[in-house]
């Protein structure tokens, strides 16, 4: 709907990013029967289809060439139910939740990553496969080890411009001449998990 689109559009000047199964009609999301929210061409929007055991397409996802973006596991995923327990499922909506978690752990490490930066990291992050190359964007499967990297690189770099934390490390810069002028917490890290560049 427009309503949904235009809400999506401008959730992304607050940062959201909106992780959405690609859908479960073992469908082309490129062609003329496009799922939505998935296939709505937002920048904050990440489209998720499902990967099998072997790490190819699972033969009810949804899949797009330039619609969506990356895979996860979405095949037998066992998950809790109403009443309590377990039981396993499969589909795009069990495979968007391991993206959506991975967001949301990669924000919790790198709380300044806006939601295009966690996109990006994700993407980038992915395991190319084989199965999935001409499918999705990224032609693979969703890699949070990888998409954490991408993330602590870009933290490095920024926590030269002042103190920063990356890789659940603290590091100070009150003592180099870089975090001489640098506001913050310039001489006031804690000293556990404490690095001071000299």
């Amino acid at each position: 709907s427009d309503a949904m689109y235009d809400a999506m559009r401008q959730a992304l000047s607050s940062g959201l990013l909106f992780v959405c199964a690609a859908g479960n009609e073992s469908n082309d999301n490129d062609g003329f029967y496009q799922a939505y929210p998935a296939s709505y061409d937002l920048d904050n929007i990440l489209a998720v289809a499902a990967s099998d055991p072997t790490d190819a397409l699972a033969s009810f996802s949804n899949w797009g060439a330039t619609s969506v973006d990356l895979a996860a596991p979405g095949y037998n995923i066992v998950s809790t139910v109403p009443g309590g327990g377990y039981d396993s499922y499969s589909g795009t909506s069990m495979a968007a939740p391991h993206v959506a978690g991975a967001a949301a752990l990669l924000k919790s490490f790198y709380p300044t990553a806006t939601a295009l930066d966690l996109k990006e990291a994700l993407m980038d992050g992915v395991d190319v496969v084989a199965g999935l190359q001409g499918l999705t964007v990224t032609g693979g499967r969703v890699n949070l080890v990888n998409s954490e990297a991408i993330l602590a690189a870009k933290a490095v770099i920024s926590c030269y411009r002042g103190n920063g934390v990356f890789g659940g490390l603290l590091f100070d810069l009150a003592e180099s001449e870089l975090g001489a002028g640098a506001s913050g917490l310039n001489g006031s890290a804690p000293t556990a998990s404490r690095n001071t560049i000299t």
